[in-house]
């Protein structure tokens, strides 16, 4: 059902997959082949066309950090944490600044910085 859910036309559905297929990659019950695909999709989820899927498989990948030696995704985490597209705006105060200013939010970018930091701790 999940792989079902992963190609849905609806992203929330996608992120939501993406999400507990990332939980489920944790259980040691989980075989090491599905393991690897499971990693697999959350790379190329990386690419989605929407950024909830794409936050959502940069969360999965923070959480397996550990267990990503050999897939070279840096370029492409990177390149989500300079350039990532997607933003909306908030109130300025909800981060600090002054009450009623507009920022703009880019959580896509945000979590590929995270996922970026935790990878270096890792080093």
């Amino acid at each position: 059902r999940m792989l079902r859910d992963v190609k849905h036309d609806y992203s929330g559905k996608r992120a939501r997959a993406l999400r507990i297929m990332s939980k489920m990659c944790k259980l040691k019950s989980v075989n090491r082949t599905d393991r690897k695909k499971i990693k697999e999709i959350l790379i190329k989820s990386l690419e989605d066309k929407d950024a909830r899927p794409r936050r959502s498989a940069l969360r999965g990948l923070g959480e397996l950090v550990d267990e990503l030696d050999g897939m070279d995704i840096i370029p492409l985490v990177e390149s989500l944490a300079k350039n990532d597209p997607y933003s909306y705006e908030i109130d300025a105060s909800a981060r600090g600044g002054i009450k009623g200013e507009k920022i703009k939010i880019y959580p896509v970018r945000e979590e590929a910085q995270k996922f970026l930091e935790k990878l270096k701790e890792k080093q």
